[in-house]
């Protein structure tokens, strides 16, 4: 098209040059003044003609040039829209992605509802941990209590069989007075006598009397610290149990999403 338009913007110019040729040839003739005028009249209005098709074509071949680009330019945005209509998921296909959404939603609310109650756990674990770390340090010291009763204890027994052996077993024990340890160990003079010996054996069975009501006192009341702690150690056992069962699902679970999202981005 623009081939032609070029041939006809070149006959045109060749028309004009004729036409020039000729009014130069009958300028220098015999031909009258008007013929001439004439000539030069149809020259300056072929000459104004063909510049103004020469400006249209020149127009014409600008619109020409940026309606192709336009055209270009709308191509490649059809083109690109074609290709977004392919990614969009439409009708049946896009039901089953909506399905899959939700159902993977399922999954993050299950899970996060799981990862809250294993933080809940897990502050109960931590409280338990330190009760059961106040516990094993009342346990030492009862431990160590027990330790010094039992050492005592053996001391009051050799005592008592020396006594046993002086024959001192069966004084009274209303009439005592309470003596401390070192006073169970009496000098050979004082031991020699009758009177010693009956005074060291009320002095030592005083003794007994009052170490076993401190034993049995302290053993009351460590009693129930005792049921306590084999209590909380039960629900500690059930914690971790429950605990373990939910880590176990929660890495099933866990694995089945990641199947499902490698296989959904296959």
């Amino acid at each position: 098209m623009n081939t032609m338009r070029q041939a006809k913007l070149a006959l045109v110019n060749d028309e004009l040059k004729g036409l020039k040729r000729r009014n130069v040839h009958d300028h220098d003739g015999s031909g009258c003044g008007e013929g001439n005028e004439v000539q030069r009249q149809q020259l300056r209005m072929t000459s104004i003609v063909a510049n103004k098709i020469r400006d249209a074509f020149d127009r014409l071949a600008d619109l020409t040039k940026q309606r192709d680009m336009l055209i270009a330019d709308l191509e490649h945005k059809f083109h690109s829209i074609e290709e977004v209509k392919g990614s969009v998921r439409r009708g049946e296909d896009l039901k089953q992605y909506v399905e899959l959404l939700r159902g993977k939603s399922a999954t993050y609310k299950a899970l996060k509802k799981e990862l809250d109650d294993k933080a809940t756990d897990y502050g109960v674990l931590v409280r338990t941990k330190r009760l059961l770390e106040q516990q094993a340090a009342g346990d030492a010291d009862v431990s160590t209590f027990e330790d010094g009763s039992a050492a005592v204890y053996e001391l009051i027994q050799c005592t008592q069989r020396q006594l046993e052996q002086q024959g001192c077993r069966g004084c009274d024990l209303d009439e005592c007075t309470i003596p401390t340890i070192n006073e169970i160990s009496v000098d050979d003079s004082a031991t020699n006598s009758s009177e010693g010996h009956e005074k060291m054996c009320k002095n030592v069975w005083k003794r007994i009397a009052e170490l076993d009501t401190k034993l049995q006192e302290q053993r009351a009341k460590v009693a129930p610290l005792l049921k306590q702690l084999k209590e909380v150690r039960t629900t500690l056992q059930d914690i971790e149990t429950k605990n373990a069962e939910r880590e176990e699902k929660f890495t099933e679970t866990s694995t089945v999403s990641k199947r499902l999202f490698h296989q959904q981005a296959v």
